[in-house]
């Protein structure tokens, strides 16, 4: 199982982006890996206005120096308002440019092993849209944990697996979830929400045999029997009956007429969910 080691929580000073760095904060200190906190701000070569990644700065003429030092002052703030444990390991990075390519970039040069990241909920223009987030699901090598702005760190008692049984996935796929597991001696429920009462097939009873190898080391059940004629009500229904403490999701590739269809499981949750949402990526 591959430790943490460095976690990127990038922010755009808001009260969500705050809310999933201090949850970022107190996990890496659990951990004992190095934070880095990156913020992305926006200096247009053509227009005469900055744009950072959380706002707009007033109209006219814009000098970079001033914009640099206007985040370097929120940078400061946060130094003092999250970054003050002598434990804590970390590095703060102004950075230039779109937020989703500077988190990329950083993914790849600082070998990056989980980025966390807020999330608030939004209407269904928003949800059609996407977000920072859901672009970063989409591109990221690295797991992403997706903190919602009413979810604060604490003790985590069990973690919901939700699974389709539709492809064999390999060990490495499930470490960061393994690494939750360990750090909150957490029990994991595996879940499968179906349309309508059926035997797994075949292939589904290859993937969940290869799961029930991965998790052999840890305490985990399973939930075969959930029915629902909408697949994302039925985890919400399962999530708040079983008061589970995180929802993991392994998001599957769409194609673009399928997403418009049938809608991405995953980036509902993004939105949607109360508790943190761990994104393996396979």
């Amino acid at each position: 199982m591959k430790t943490i080691k460095k976690i990127l929580a990038p922010t755009d000073f808001s009260k969500t982006a705050n809310n999933a760095l201090q949850y970022a904060v107190e996990l890496a200190k659990e951990v004992d890996a190095k934070l880095i906190v990156l913020h992305s701000y926006r200096v247009p070569a053509i227009s005469d206005t900055a744009y950072p990644l959380g706002g707009m700065y007033p109209e006219g003429m814009v000098d970079i120096e001033d914009v640099k030092k206007e985040v370097s002052v929120e940078m400061d703030k946060i130094k003092e308002d999250y970054l003050f444990s002598k434990t804590l390991k970390f590095e703060t990075v102004l950075q230039a440019g779109f937020a989703e390519e500077n988190i990329l970039e950083i993914i790849d040069n600082e070998s990056i092993d989980l980025v966390v990241m807020g999330t608030r909920g939004a209407n269904a223009i928003q949800e059609l849209l996407g977000s920072t987030t859901s672009h970063i699901i989409e591109s990221s090598k690295v797991p992403l944990l997706v903190i919602p702005e009413d979810v604060s760190f604490g003790q985590l008692t069990n973690i919901v697996l939700a699974t389709d049984y539709q492809q064999v996935h390999k060990p490495e796929d499930y470490s960061m979830l393994l690494n939750m597991v360990d750090i909150f001696h957490a029990e994991v429920d595996v879940l499968h929400v179906s349309k309508g009462a059926s035997k797994l097939n075949e292939t589904e009873l290859e993937v969940g045999e290869e799961l029930d190898r991965i998790l052999k080391k840890t305490r985990h059940k399973y939930h075969y029997d959930i029915e629902d004629e909408n697949i994302n009500e039925g985890i919400e229904k399962f999530l708040e009956k079983h008061s589970a403490s995180m929802l993991a999701m392994i998001p599957r590739k769409h194609s673009f007429f399928d997403k418009l269809i049938h809608g991405s499981k995953t980036k509902h949750m993004i939105f949607h969910t109360h508790r943190p949402l761990l994104i393996l990526k396979a």
